[in-house]
């Protein structure tokens, strides 16, 4: 499975082109339709800001999905969130992407919208791994297993 094309801005104002503008060899990106699925991906953030101060090639984003006729109001979201955020590293891996949520989905092979997704994702698109929802030691496991593995160039 490939990661879908998806343009969008961080929190501090940069554009990103995913899955290209990906930092690390290996990227988790977690998926959010609502804001309500916040608490879900920071059950993750403690694991994951261990994993990127002893993975080198590990990097993780927030990917807010908002559908495209939310792009009128863009100024209004983005700068609420910058308001909100203190936490320079938050703003510089918080994308806020306005699509096509469907076919966005279909790619991902996301059934419902009703939960956040994880997802492991090379930096040329290939997605290594998924998962619906918050952090289970189960997860955690397999994600770790997943990082130990050397990366094919």
């Amino acid at each position: 499975m490939q990661f879908p094309t998806v343009t969008g801005s961080t929190v501090a104002g940069t554009e990103f082109r995913l899955p290209r503008d990906f930092e690390g060899d290996l990227n988790l990106v977690f998926v959010a339709f609502s804001r309500d699925q916040q608490a879900a991906v920071d059950s993750w953030e403690p694991f994951v800001e261990n994993l990127r101060a002893r993975y080198e090639r590990f990097q993780s984003y927030e990917l807010s999905v908002l559908s495209r006729s939310y792009r009128l109001v863009k100024p209004f979201i983005g700068g609420g969130l910058r308001v909100d955020s203190d936490d320079e590293t938050m703003r510089k891996r918080t994308i806020t992407a306005y699509l096509d949520k469907r076919p966005f989905r279909w790619e991902l092979e996301i059934l419902s919208e009703h939960s956040m997704h994880a997802f492991l994702v090379t930096r040329d698109g290939e997605v290594r791994w998924h998962a619906p929802g918050p952090l289970t030691a189960g997860r955690a496991d397999e994600l770790e297993t997943l990082l130990r593995e050397p990366v094919a160039a």
